[in-house]
């Protein structure tokens, strides 16, 4: 058996883990040069922070080809791939996002209401991609890299 077959069976954890950090690190190397996450973009972060946690288990304790934490794994990339779905069709325009990062401000009620709302948004919106390549957003990056 060739080491690079070894290792896939031996070391399934431990490459998602790997994959989740390099995408986990790619997200901060572009907030790092200066584009700002959004609320979507967070959610997205929390499951490949979750696989990697699981890769440092599967370390640990010795056990890196744990079918319990693989397939715990697997369901993770699977939940960062369909925000990052979500995420996608919100920035083209498919469906609605939450209401805290799109949309326009609700300019119901009293003036003072509406400052209030205004001083509490946050101010990097969901439906708008800050960076793209060839047409597909960080999100639909996630999407694909995760699927």
């Amino acid at each position: 058996m060739t080491v690079a077959a070894r290792i896939w069976r031996d070391y399934p954890v431990l490459l998602a883990g790997l994959a989740a950090l390099a995408i986990v690190g790619g997200a901060h190397g572009f907030e790092a040069a200066g584009y700002a996450p959004c609320k979507l973009c967070y959610w997205q972060r929390w499951p490949h922070y979750g696989v990697i946690g699981m890769a440092l288990i599967a370390a640990l304790t010795r056990r890196p080809a744990h079918l319990g934490l693989l397939l715990a794994a697997a369901l993770l990339f699977e939940v960062t791939a369909w925000i990052g779905f979500y995420h996608g069709g919100v920035e083209y325009g498919f469906w609605p996002g939450p209401e805290t990062c799109t949309g326009l401000p609700d300019t119901s009620g009293s003036a003072a209401d509406f400052l209030a709302r205004i001083e509490r948004a946050e101010v990097v919106r969901c439906d708008a991609a800050s960076w793209s390549l060839f047409g597909v957003s960080m999100a639909g990056y996630n999407f694909l890299l995760s699927i």
